[in-house]
């Protein structure tokens, strides 16, 4: 069964001087819909063809938590988003979150439409850090039905393993990976004390519940 629902981040109307170098109301509307495990989002926008949008789902109660990225096309843009781990969607509150990454990152011809930084558009939705300025909106989304304190707690604990256990072998893979970047292989007990304070870590973070769940 497929539910649907949808979520309105922004409907603006610029009303710019084409001869102007004004920059132009940024405008982002965006939908959702729930196919099984997995959300279809959708939407419009006034960013040019090529703009990257990474697309984030994610409800903490139940440790779902899924991305995707889109490039917009015709003024639309598109993807579907599965969830890290196999958890089920159930009834709740989540979060909605696009980003446009620094445009530095972007194709030459994008980054010259959008200008550096964004600056060829403005609102709430154009950011800015110490690293440069990018895009991003937020929106939250309820999933109809009624919420099961224990049905969330099982689909947490399934993603929370499965997170541990990712950190755990990726520990045991970090030998390979350092000497594949540096270029230099770890001797057999570097090696071992290397995955060991990788595991160390991990299990002071599993500890004091640093994980995706409570942080993500």
């Amino acid at each position: 069964m497929k539910n649907g629902f949808g979520i309105w981040i922004a409907v603006a109307v610029a009303f710019t001087d084409s001869a102007s170098a004004a920059p132009t109301d940024l405008r982002l509307t965006v939908s959702a819909e729930v196919h099984g495990e997995k959300f279809a989002v959708s939407g419009e926008t006034n960013l040019p063809d090529g703009a990257v949008l990474m697309v984030d789902v994610g409800r903490q109660a139940s440790g779902y938590f899924g991305n995707a990225m889109s490039v917009g096309e015709g003024g639309r843009f598109g993807t579907m988003v599965f969830p890290v781990v196999a958890v089920p969607v159930l009834p709740g509150i989540y979060e909605l979150r696009l980003t446009g990454p620094l445009t530095d990152t972007l194709p030459a011809t994008t980054r010259a439409a959008v200008g550096k930084d964004y600056s060829n558009y403005r609102g709430p939705f154009v950011r800015k850090d110490t690293l440069g300025g990018f895009i991003e909106a937020v929106a939250t989304a309820t999933v109809p039905g009624r919420v099961s304190d224990a049905q969330d707690a099982v689909a947490r604990r399934k993603s929370d393993a499965a997170y541990w256990n990712e950190r755990r072998q990726g520990c045991l893979q970090l030998p390979e990976d350092v000497a594949h970047f540096t270029g230099i292989p770890q001797s057999p007990e570097r090696a071992s004390q290397t995955v060991a304070r990788c595991l160390g870590k991990v299990e002071v973070d599993q500890r004091g519940e640093r994980g995706p769940s409570s942080a993500r």
